[in-house]
C-alpha cells in the first residue's frame, strides 16, 4: 500500500503552489472568470429588459442616453476542475519508495488543487480504472490502493474525464502501447496537460550486471 507522509504533504504544499491557469484574473484566490454570464463584478454584455427580470440589474445609464430598458449582464465566475491521474500499474511499485513518491506527488498535487479552490478529482489506473473518493475521502482511498497489472494509463474503462480540465498525470510512462500513446489518449479534450514522470535511479541508469534473468512484473515475460 502506498506510504506517503501526509505531514510532509501538508509542509510541500505551504512552500509551493500551484498555476492553474494563466487567464486567472483578481476576483479572488482560485476563482477565474467563465465565458458565459453570471453573477461576477465584471461587466459581460447587456441585453433587452423582459417583464418579470430583476429590476436591479437595469443599467440606467443606457436609459438615460436612449430611453431603452437593458439589462447589464455580468461575466460567470468558475473554479477551475483539475484531474489528477495516478499510473498504479505494477511497474510504479517496483521498489516502495517509488510508489510512495509517486503517490506523494499526486496527493501533493490534490492538496494545492484544493486550497485553490479547483474542486480536484484523483483517478487511479491500474487494472481498471477509478476515481478515488469524493471530497476529502480521497486520502483514505489512496493509502488502500495496491499497484497491480500492467494496463495503468491504458486501462479500461477509460477515466471519465472532463472537457477543457487541468490534466495531471503521474506515472513512469511505461506502458503497453508507448507512454506517449497513452498520454496523447488522456490528454484528449484537456484544457492543459502536464506529465510527472517518476522513475527510479536503476531504470535511468540500470547497471552492468553480465547475464541476469529479466522478468516483466506487469505482463509475467521472462528471457535471459
Amino acid at each position: 500500500m502506498p506510504a506517503w507522509d501526509e505531514t510532509q504533504v501538508a509542509a510541500a504544499a505551504r512552500r509551493v503552489r500551484l498555476s492553474v491557469d494563466p487567464r486567472r484574473r483578481r476576483h479572488g484566490q482560485g476563482v477565474r472568470l467563465g465565458a458565459g454570464p453570471g453573477a461576477s463584478l465584471e461587466f459581460h454584455d447587456h441585453r433587452p429588459y423582459v417583464p418579470g427580470d430583476d429590476p436591479r440589474h437595469l443599467d440606467w445609464g443606457v436609459y438615460a442616453r436612449s430611453e431603452q430598458l437593458v439589462l447589464r449582464r455580468h461575466r460567470q465566475e468558475v473554479s477551475p476542475r483539475v484531474e489528477v491521474i495516478l499510473d498504479g500499474s505494477a511497474s510504479m511499485a517496483i521498489t516502495p519508495g517509488k510508489l510512495a513518491l509517486a503517490t506523494a506527488v499526486a496527493a501533493l498535487v490534490m492538496t494545492l488543487a484544493e486550497s485553490d479552490g479547483a474542486r480536484p478529482t484523483l483517478w487511479w489506473c491500474a487494472e481498471t480504472s477509478r476515481r478515488l473518493g469524493r471530497g476529502n475521502d480521497w486520502r483514505t482511498a489512496l493509502r488502500l490502493s495496491a499497484a497491480t497489472g500492467a494496463a495503468g494509463l491504458e486501462s479500461r474503462p477509460a477515466p471519465a474525464l472532463s472537457p477543457g480540465a487541468e490534466r495531471i498525470i503521474v506515472s513512469d510512462g511505461f506502458c503497453p502501447g508507448g507512454g506517449a500513446a497513452a498520454v496523447r489518449t488522456l490528454g484528449g479534450g484537456a484544457g492543459r496537460i502536464c506529465l510527472l514522470q517518476i522513475v527510479t535511479r536503476d531504470e535511468l541508469a540500470p547497471s552492468e550486471l553480465g547475464a541476469v534473468r529479466l522478468e516483466d512484473v506487469e505482463g509475467g515475460d521472462a528471457d535471459v
